[in-house]
């Protein structure tokens, strides 16, 4: 944790090293950028010769599913979410029938559940937010400390997926790792990557990227290794597909993790 502060305080430092700035300046300058009236073209490198679009990224086919990741990505916030997203009576009034009083006294469980509260308030929520009548929880995780990110990960027979869904930011842990800018050396396996081998400026096969996206990525890689968890489940179901969805900072570490697996 100190070290994570003490890179985030220099890299802040280096950005207004040597300016006499105020917080007033700085709000001032934003809002002179937002409404100035001159466009700034970002002149983005194109490629010569676009790559040929994946099935998966085609609308308006591929809309549904989209949508039920869109769904699974969004109830691994927990029950805030929930109670957040279904303002009502009857929303509440299913999630506290679904509670599980003093869950760890009930002794061993199907589903392997981690830094959940005792009457599994973000798992119940998780079930009730996604529409769970298809998918069946293999592993949830709601462990949130510095570069740890909660995530769930089941198997969805409705499009056929073994699904990693990864929580975004909603903790001042979170925060931190989003702050934790530093860029880190990555080891990038181009040639398997349609996009990524026709960037000729990955030939060495490193890339430098965020440190605690990169981080947080491979703490999500070593406890799915750790409890073998996508093994068993292409075990059980060897024609699935595997897929990675998160919202926000979920999605930067789940871009990352797809390259880890």
């Amino acid at each position: 944790m100190r070290n994570a502060l003490d890179d985030i305080a220099a890299l802040m430092a280096s950005v207004f090293i040597g300016h006499d700035f105020v917080l007033s300046d700085i709000v001032s300058g934003l809002l002179l950028v937002v409404h100035s009236p001159h466009t700034v073209v970002n002149e983005a490198k194109v490629f010569s010769t676009r790559p040929q679009m994946p099935l998966w990224m085609k609308l308006p086919e591929n809309l549904a599913t989209v949508s039920r990741f869109l769904d699974l990505a969004t109830a691994v916030y927990g029950w805030p979410s929930y109670m957040f997203n279904n303002l009502g009576c009857m929303p509440w009034i299913r999630l506290f029938r679904r509670l599980q009083c003093c869950r760890t006294c009930r002794g061993e469980e199907l589903v392997s559940i981690e830094s959940d509260n005792c009457c599994s308030c973000h798992t119940s929520a998780f079930i009730l937010e996604s529409a769970l009548e298809h998918t069946d929880l293999a592993f949830v995780s709601f462990r949130n400390k510095l570069y740890l990110t909660p995530f769930v990960v089941l198997t969805d027979h409705q499009t056929h997926s073994i699904v990693i869904t990864i929580r975004g930011s909603a903790s001042i842990m979170d925060l931190i790792t989003d702050l934790s800018l530093n860029s880190e050396l990555f080891s990038v396996d181009v040639d398997t990557d349609p996009i990524l081998r026709l960037d000729t400026t990955l030939d060495d096969g490193e890339v430098r990227v965020h440190r605690g996206m990169l981080n947080a990525a491979r703490y999500v890689y070593n406890t799915l290794k750790a409890n073998g968890v996508l093994e068993d489940l292409l075990v059980l179901n060897p024609e699935y597909q595997i897929v990675v969805c998160g919202h926000s900072l979920g999605a930067g570490i789940g871009s990352l993790l797809t390259l880890l697996l």
